[in-house]
């Protein structure tokens, strides 16, 4: 029955937009279901959580910065795994290792020949250049900005020279509310 009500629920409604965990179990046992799989801020992404995910698409797209911050472990316990069962070794050795060490989706992409790679060349984000300025020369090198007009300095600097104590400093949330305005 669940087979039938997910086929129907993609029948009307082709584009599915979900988590790697929400895709796992909501397609469980569907192996090149979609044609295709999108995965977007991969470097956010660890492999174990999108690995089932994979399977799922014909044709997989993996999106990152590789500038960006790697997945978080913050709120994780360690969870180191020794596996000393000889037959999981051996089944550990018919998986992609790659994919076993791998710092997130995306340095797994990066790592894989089945991935080739494509960079942007625009930054369509910022309507002001230099708000892309210093990313562009330290990291980038290529990212020419959308010809959006010039609309001056998008950093400005205000000296409030307010107090910071108890954790607040009222001057300066009165005269960043007295700028929204």
């Amino acid at each position: 029955v669940l087979f039938r009500s997910i086929d129907l629920f993609t029948a009307l409604f082709p584009v599915v937009l979900c988590t790697p965990e929400s895709a796992a179990v909501l397609f469980k046992g569907r192996r090149t279901y979609f044609d295709l799989v999108v995965f977007d801020e991969a470097s956010q992404l660890r492999v174990e959580d999108a690995y089932a995910s994979l399977l799922k698409g014909k044709t997989i797209v993996v999106a990152g910065d590789i500038h960006q911050m790697p997945p978080s472990s913050w709120f994780e316990a360690n969870t180191a795994v020794l596996i000393e069962d000889a037959e999981q070794q051996h089944e550990l050795a018919d998986l992609d290792r790659k994919a076993l060490f791998a710092e997130s989706l995306l340095d797994y992409a990066i790592h894989d020949p089945r991935f080739e790679d494509t960079y942007l060349d625009f930054h369509y984000r910022s309507v002001n250049d230099a708000l892309i300025a210093f990313s562009n020369a330290a990291f980038y090198g290529r990212l020419t900005p959308m010809a959006y007009p010039n609309t001056g300095s998008p950093i400005v600097f205000n000296a409030v020279n307010g107090s910071y104590t108890m954790q607040q400093n009222p001057e300066e949330a009165r005269r960043v509310v007295e700028w929204l305005f």
